[in-house]
């Protein structure tokens, strides 16, 4: 079967488009034109209106957790939220790497800042959030709902405001009215006409051919795909404010955030789940690369092959990033960039598909090429995230859809087919999946779920690529309140004593 090849990249539109007057959401805050763009409903908090209280200290598996109670009212509903601080489902050996020139040096996270949890009295919710000292980041799932609440200064332009926007996902504007065909796709690594140019295809050894040919079943314990995460120097000055700190912490969140859906995800609709993704490193370049004339690098100041341009060719950028990143891609299962550029016809993100079949190149688990100009192995296990678009940041919420969608495509998942209902349902039938090409935007319910179709990719791939580079998850416990590999359930950490959980 002749297979359908898209050039250009995968995305989430987001356009601000001229929209009638609405109503005044329910808080007391002045609407926001900037925010009324994106939003059809929102509350603005202040730091004060987020009320934290310290429950105990108690020490489980040898490391201190912090409970704790965030208390705040948005949105005509008041939010009691029993959070445990823990590192449990961060990678014990991440390391984050400040790159400022030549000089090198390493950041200490502040992990005991990272919770997780629960809405008091909905046993079945979940939440994830991180509380800094001037900010408060928390994603809510309930059965009812889906709600955010993140700095309100990326919006306004604005790094000294320190006030909250809180919103529900339902409430995103639905931009998938935008029905361009140029504005999404994906790169097939076994497509020559889409690969760089001069690559030669390294054929695997006799020792790799027998070892695929005896691969068992998949190990359930290596279940996590590693990650590099790569922030250039736009995405430093302008999403994490030129702060290490504030870098970091939008990373890993948005990672938690991410890895929450693909673990949840059952992949063969019965018991095949637990799969998911941790970052084994962090790289934050704070300045542009220098580089000679002739020369490119994909950190560098200026933007190419159009140097008066705001952003990049995203293809071009994604091969520039998979070159200069080759070294440090080969010794993870995934290698991903993030920046801040506003890319052509609404473009936010662009990774290689990944294959179950043991000799391909693109998506999870490195097989290299190589290029002989350079005389250096070239991985395709990589993609990219952009949080600008049409001159606006985007909404954390949309930054998690695109990255899914990009590792679903790493993963093994193509674009899900227009014209089969399953996997491309209408609005009333929970809206497009996210795998879908056009667009979703987090306001329907399949928005942030996989559908049977890339299920079905993903599964396949997993199935046959986990047992080559995908690791064992670090730091389970029972009482993270959250299910990982092995367990039925996980209350968190105020019912250790009278749940069968644990």
């Amino acid at each position: 079967m002749r297979r359908r090849l898209l050039i250009l990249t995968t995305l989430v539109p987001f356009v601000l488009a001229p929209r009638p007057p609405e109503e005044a959401g329910s808080g007391s805050h002045p609407r926001l034109e900037k925010l009324d763009s994106l939003l059809s409903d929102y509350d603005i908090l202040s730091l004060a209106n987020i009320q934290q209280h310290s429950i105990r200290k108690r020490d489980l598996q040898s490391a201190t957790h912090l409970e704790t109670l965030l208390t705040f009212s948005a949105l005509k509903r008041h939010f009691k939220l029993y959070l445990t601080s823990s590192t449990e489902r961060f990678s014990q050996n991440l390391r984050v790497v400040v790159v400022d020139g030549k000089e090198e040096s390493e950041y200490s996270v502040k992990w005991q800042n990272f919770f997780s949890g629960h809405v008091v009295g909905e046993p079945d919710s979940r939440v994830l959030a991180h509380i800094g000292d001037d900010d408060v980041t928390v994603r809510i799932n309930t059965d009812g709902a889906e709600y955010n609440v993140e700095p309100l200064w990326r919006f306004v332009n604005d790094t000294k405001d320190k006030r909250m926007l809180v919103y529900k996902s339902e409430d995103i504007k639905d931009f998938s009215r935008l029905q361009s065909p140029k504005v999404c796709g994906y790169l097939n690594a076994d497509s020559e006409e889409l690969l760089p140019k001069g690559l030669i295809d390294r054929e695997p050894s006799e020792e790799f051919v027998r070892r695929v040919k005896r691969r068992a079943e998949p190990n359930p314990l290596k279940n996590t795909c590693k990650l590099l995460v790569v922030a250039d120097h736009r995405f430093y000055k302008y999403m994490g404010r030129g702060e290490e700190s504030t870098t970091t912490n939008y990373l890993i969140e948005l990672i938690d955030r991410v890895d929450d859906i693909y673990r949840n995800t059952s992949w063969d609709n019965a018991g095949f789940k637990g799969y998911g993704v941790q970052i084994e490193q962090i790289r934050i370049l704070k300045s542009p690369q220098e580089v000679k004339p002739g020369e490119r690098h994909f950190n560098m100041a200026k933007s190419f092959p159009n140097e008066e341009k705001d952003a990049w060719d995203v293809k071009m950028l994604l091969e520039q990033f998979s070159f200069d990143i080759a070294e440090e891609a080969s010794k993870v299962c995934l290698a991903h960039l993030f920046t801040y550029q506003d890319f052509d016809m609404g473009t936010l993100g662009l990774a290689y598909v990944g294959s179950p079949r043991a000799n391909s190149h693109g998506g999870v688990c490195p097989k290299a090429y190589y290029n002989p100009t350079v005389k250096k192995n070239i991985y395709l296990n990589s993609g990219l995230t952009s949080t600008k678009n049409y001159g606006k940041t985007i909404l954390t919420k949309e930054a998690d859809l695109v990255t899914t969608h990009e590792l679903g495509h790493n993963f093994g998942a193509e674009h899900d087919p227009d014209g089969l209902a399953e996997c491309a349902p209408n609005e009333d039938q929970g809206g497009k999946y996210v795998m879908y090409p056009i667009a979703v935007s987090g306001d329907h319910e399949n928005n942030k779920m996989f559908s049977n179709c890339s299920k079905q990719s993903i599964y396949k791939t997993i199935e046959s690529k986990a047992q080559e580079c995908f690791q064992e998850r670090s730091n389970k416990v029972c009482g993270n309140s959250r299910v990982d590999e092995g367990e039925e359930c996980d209350p968190g950490i105020m019912y250790l004593n009278n749940d069968t959980c644990c």
